[in-house]
């Protein structure tokens, strides 16, 4: 009698597709931790709002700040435009870049890496002593915002829903507007003379 051994079949389905796939989502899911921590809503809305009120100031502050940045640092007409415009060469250079950064890294995780460099920056063009110092922080705080620019739409639309998202970006809408005009009287009064203080710091705080 004769006997027959079994045949064991491999198991059907692509495992090494399979695990592949789970690392991918493993992957995407680290990517997102620093937004799986953002604040509550209200809260993270104020904090979004407050940056780009910030970066929007600067991008007019500077055009009424003018005369005083001339005067006081010797600034040539070549020196103020550059002063005036490294902001904004700096910003839309690298703004896609930033929101790249932001899809890959984490859109909270980026807005704060931004707002830091902003910050930073904006206090080193306060205590800028020559012209040329004051170019490189302009073009420094022009990367930070476009660091941290790109995430708040990301960061609303990701954190609000129907109702609350629409009004969320009212209140984006309106921010934008009021620092476009706000950035102007900021900047015509902030400039006048203080006693002892840099030019950068008449500017920029």
């Amino acid at each position: 009698m004769r006997h027959t051994t079994p045949t064991i079949l491999p198991p059907t389905g692509d495992l090494g597709g399979s695990s592949k796939s789970e690392a991918t989502d493993n992957r995407a899911a680290e990517s997102r931790a620093g937004d799986s921590r953002a604040p509550r809503p209200g809260r993270l809305l104020a904090i979004v709002l407050t940056g780009q009120l910030m970066a929007v100031l600067d991008v007019f502050i500077v055009n009424i700040a003018a005369p005083t940045v001339r005067a006081d640092l010797h600034a040539s007409g070549a020196g103020l435009q550059l002063v005036i415009a490294g902001y904004t060469i700096s910003y839309a250079v690298l703004l896609i870049t930033g929101a790249r950064l932001g899809a890959l890294l984490g859109h909270r995780r980026m807005f704060l890496t931004g707002l830091a460099v902003f910050t930073g920056a904006s206090l080193a063009c306060g205590l800028a002593a020559t012209t040329g110092q004051l170019i490189a922080f302009r073009f420094v705080q022009g990367a930070g915002a476009a660091l941290m620019l790109p995430q708040v739409l990301s960061l609303i639309q990701r954190t609000f829903t129907a109702g609350s998202r629409a009004r969320a970006l009212g209140a984006y809408a309106a921010v934008l507007a009021s620092g476009a005009a706000g950035g102007q009287i900021v900047g015509g009064r902030w400039s006048r003379p203080i006693s002892s203080a840099p030019a950068g710091a008449r500017s920029f705080w």
